[in-house]
């Protein structure tokens, strides 16, 4: 902290308390929006997800936990509730870690987002979808929603509890 605080003042004029105080709220700042996007794709997941101490069937895959696809080198076949935490979070790091490596310069709130989506759709889907393309020509954000509030269909149907949490989800996107 310390370190933070003597950069941030070689920024600012220096002889001043007010100088100090503008250090030290730009430090805590930074960090906390990052964390609350953080949770709050966390908080969605798991909103809609819900948790499942038993491995279960979809669409013919494997999962466990808070929506966990599993691998076929997984081997669990029950999970606390406190282990499916951890495993979503090791999950939307993975997906924060895909987005990354195909999207241009945006904003972290806007890649949590798309971590989300990875999460639920996979880094394919993102990868070949026209969405991915919008962002990455900064295309204007009514258009971007538009195409995401789209993703609301699994097997050929379309499931409303998908098109309730792409509504939440855009809400990272603002």
């Amino acid at each position: 902290m310390k370190t933070i605080l003597i950069i941030l003042s070689l920024i600012l004029p220096f002889n001043s308390n007010i100088n100090q105080k503008k250090a030290k709220s730009l430090q805590r700042f930074a960090p906390a929006k990052i964390d609350t996007s953080y949770q709050y794709a966390v908080n969605t997941i798991k909103k809609y997800e819900k948790y499942s101490k038993n491995e279960y069937n979809l669409f013919g895959d494997r999962y466990i936990g808070y929506g966990h696809l599993m691998l076929k080198t997984d081997t669990m076949t029950s999970l606390s509730e406190f282990q499916a935490d951890s495993l979503i979070k090791v999950d939307l790091n993975y997906s924060l870690k895909m987005v990354k490596s195909c999207t241009n310069r945006i904003p972290v709130k806007r890649k949590m987002l798309l971590a989300c989506f990875v999460f639920n759709c996979g880094i394919g889907r993102l990868k070949s979808s026209v969405l991915l393309s919008l962002i990455n020509n900064h295309k204007p954000d009514s258009i971007i929603e538009k195409q995401y509030l789209g993703y609301v269909f699994a097997n050929g149907e379309m499931i409303p509890k998908l098109k309730l949490r792409r509504i939440d989800e855009f809400k990272l996107w603002k």
